[in-house]
């Protein structure tokens, strides 16, 4: 092994999809991990939070807004010089209902005017939802599913049995 190395391979618990805890494909990790990373991209516009307390929901990373992530406006000089870090939350970058970022960022990045502080409610945490025809649902594996799988065209076919005279019987396969 290779001093500063580790052989660890992070798994789907240590690691998010919203692009904060980036994860490279490497050699080490498993087959299902790997697909599940490749699809992220996929995955990630499906993925918003509603915000309760803001405690969950990355500022700069996550959807909880229809103009995030806000990385992709925001620039990482901008975050450092304005002391913040990547790993902030939402409840991290407001105090008292407003936003706590230079004014100046809103004549750098005029699109930050749009987005609007959310209300927090101190006992309600942030939730993960899954966003399917406009809609916020609960997240779960069924919506997911249908949002990245491939559907194809239904071909049926006629057989006719040389056998049994004038037997027909229809069959039916999936072309993916």
């Amino acid at each position: 092994m290779v001093a500063g190395s580790s052989s660890k391979v992070p798994g789907p618990s240590e690691v998010d999809i919203s692009g904060e805890g980036r994860v490279p494909l490497s050699a080490n990790v498993s087959w299902g991990w790997r697909k599940l990373l490749q699809i992220r991209n996929l995955i990630r516009p499906h993925v918003w939070y509603k915000i309760g307390n803001g405690c969950n929901a990355s500022v700069w990373y996550d959807t909880w807004n229809v103009y995030c992530p806000l990385m992709n406006y925001v620039t990482y000089r901008a975050l450092s010089n304005a002391g913040f870090s990547r790993h902030e939350k939402v409840a991290d970058v407001m105090n008292d209902g407003a936003w706590t970022w230079p004014e100046s960022w809103y004549t750098t990045f005029p699109m930050l005017g749009n987005v609007t502080a959310p209300t927090l409610f101190r006992d309600q945490a942030d939730t993960v939802h899954w966003k399917v025809d406009g809609s916020l649902v609960d997240f779960a594996v069924k919506h997911v599913w249908q949002a990245v799988r491939t559907r194809g065209y239904i071909r049926y076919e006629c057989i006719t049995d040389s056998c049994l005279k004038g037997s027909t019987s229809w069959r039916y396969s999936r072309i993916c």
